[in-house]
């Protein structure tokens, strides 16, 4: 799947009265360059406030939002009006959430790609 990351972009529109700045965003397709809005935000939590910015994204109509916090992925996926908690990303469903989560917490990024890539390759 081709897919575009496009870091923190800010989200803004003067007729969805808001502007947001994921911590990273994602277009995922290869039609990514006709939309407005990515496909998947995804926020790093260091003190509260995670469920409160999932309506921002709402207004976006943003695919998904992940909130990384504590270690631990918690997925939202748009729905016709809401977001709602999911076990799994449908925009990556083979991502082993817990996984990532593990070698983003290591302290050597060299080890941590190593077990990335190693988990993934199945070896």
């Amino acid at each position: 799947m081709s897919f575009r990351p496009t870091g923190s972009a800010t989200l803004q529109g003067e007729a969805k009265g808001s502007s947001k700045e994921p911590d990273l965003s994602y277009y995922f397709g290869e039609d990514r360059r006709q939309r407005e809005t990515p496909d998947l935000a995804i926020e790093v939590v260091f003190t509260s406030g995670t469920i409160s910015k999932l309506e921002y994204y709402r207004r976006f109509n943003v695919a998904e939002v992940w909130f990384w916090e504590d270690g631990v992925f918690s997925i939202y996926q748009l729905n016709l009006e809401d977001y709602d908690l999911v076990s799994r990303s449908m925009l990556l469903s083979d991502l082993d959430l817990e996984l990532l989560g593990r070698c983003l917490q290591m302290s050597e990024e060299k080890e941590a790609l190593k077990v990335f890539r190693d988990a993934v390759r199945g070896g």
